[in-house]
């Protein structure tokens, strides 16, 4: 599941990402060496892929902190993840969707899946969640 497509989505996702895994045990079998390859997708499907949501108000100072934030998102956050950084509730845009600012600030929601961890405004506090 993904907050990227919604939920609607996620279980047809879910069921195309088993079936490839599924398939690929009798090609692993015969060609081993690329197992690691495999294993590493698996890996990453099974919590579903991490993704982080920057959040502001659409003023000078909220866009600077937005920035801040985003640019230690993509620091710190591993390969494979998705940040996006916007307004509140930016048109179209369902992984910024009901993210609210935290005091007035610009916040951002590091997701495993559809689980969002609670809001981070302080950039070193980001860069640990993101560690984990």
């Amino acid at each position: 599941g993904s907050g990227l497509v919604g939920p609607a989505a996620a279980p047809r996702d879910r069921e195309l990402a088993d079936a490839a895994g599924t398939s690929v045990g009798g090609l692993l079998a015969r060609h081993a060496r690329f197992a690691g390859s495999w294993l590493g997708v698996a890996d990453t499907a099974a919590p579903g892929p991490l993704q982080v949501a920057v959040v502001s108000a659409d003023h000078t100072e909220g866009r600077a902190g937005r920035d801040r934030l985003a640019d230690t998102a993509r620091r710190h956050a591993p390969g494979g993840a998705v940040v996006v950084a916007g307004e509140l509730d930016a048109d179209g845009v369902l992984l910024l969707a009901d993210r609210p600012l935290v005091d007035g600030a610009p916040a951002a929601y590091v997701c495993r899946g559809f689980v969002c961890d609670r809001p981070r405004t302080d950039f070193d506090d980001l860069a640990v969640a993101l560690a984990r």
